[in-house]
């Protein structure tokens, strides 16, 4: 099934596990190249893609689609939680 980015975001703010499992087999390559290129250890980049995830959907709350993209605020949490492990 494919889902548009609202609906997506509708989905995760019910804490729905299928709407997570398709954040991250849809957005977890893009993320993951993000932290790769601000670290060069893939196993660490690993695990700061493990917490970036855990973030979104501890503060998917919080995200507005009047003001970003859903993949552009992702970014956003993953480039912080990146600077912020480091």
């Amino acid at each position: 099934m494919k889902y548009t980015e609202q609906e997506l975001v509708v989905l995760l703010k019910q804490r729905k596990d299928f709407a997570f499992a398709y954040l991250y087999d849809h957005y977890g390559a893009a993320l993951y190249t993000a932290i790769i290129n601000m670290i060069s250890d893939k196993i660490f980049a690993e695990d700061i893609l493990q917490e970036v995830f855990l973030k979104i959907l501890k503060h998917i709350e919080v995200y507005d689609q009047k003001k970003s993209r859903l993949y552009t605020w992702m970014l956003q949490v993953t480039r912080n939680a990146t600077i912020d492990i480091l």
